[in-house]
């Protein structure tokens, strides 16, 4: 049988077989027959997909359990502050003596560390690229900051929640103890 739709845009009268509606050009969300019903596209599952990568890659080590909860509660702030740029080193000042503080001092640490080297590295390959005169591929190396953001977000949410949780990918490397 023959199943008969809209154009979810337009409102025109779409056939199975069309893969576009005929007026505006909107693709057709009919993707099968199953019982006479009709079953739109998943359009939704390469998000799903992202995400679940994204919670696999998020998915590291909580030391939270090691670090007394009333240190934890007092130097939230200075957990959160290690993960903007150089700011690390305040935690390492004013909250010497807090470990929930110097765990995420040392996380923010590598993090700038690894952006550090990033930047200079990438500065050096844009500069080259430029100089052959191709300039979209140092676009795409642009795309590694949004990396960084992410990991920064992470941090933030992490110190704020009071969790001792690793950075994905980074989180691992200790500088300081």
């Amino acid at each position: 049988t023959l199943i008969m739709s809209y154009c979810k845009h337009c409102g025109q009268k779409l056939s199975e077989d069309s893969n576009f509606c005929p007026n505006c050009g909107t693709p057709n969300e009919i993707k099968e027959e199953k019982g006479g019903e009709q079953t739109p596209k998943n359009d939704t599952q390469p998000v799903i997909d992202a995400v679940e990568q994204f919670k696999k890659l998020n998915d590291t080590e909580d030391s939270t359990s090691q670090y007394d909860a009333s240190d934890i509660e007092n130097n939230k702030v200075y957990a959160v502050l290690s993960y903007i740029g150089f700011l690390f080193i305040i935690p390492l000042i004013a909250g010497s003596n807090s470990n929930f503080a110097k765990f995420h001092a040392n996380q923010g640490l590598v993090l700038f560390l690894v952006e550090l080297v990033y930047g200079l590295a990438s500065s050096i390959v844009k500069t080259v690229f430029y100089a052959m005169g191709i300039g979209s591929i140092p676009v795409l190396l642009n795309l590694v900051n949004l990396l960084f953001f992410v990991l920064v977000v992470i941090g933030i949410i992490n110190a704020a929640s009071g969790k001792a949780k690793e950075l994905p990918v980074i989180g691992q490397i200790k500088i300081l103890k």
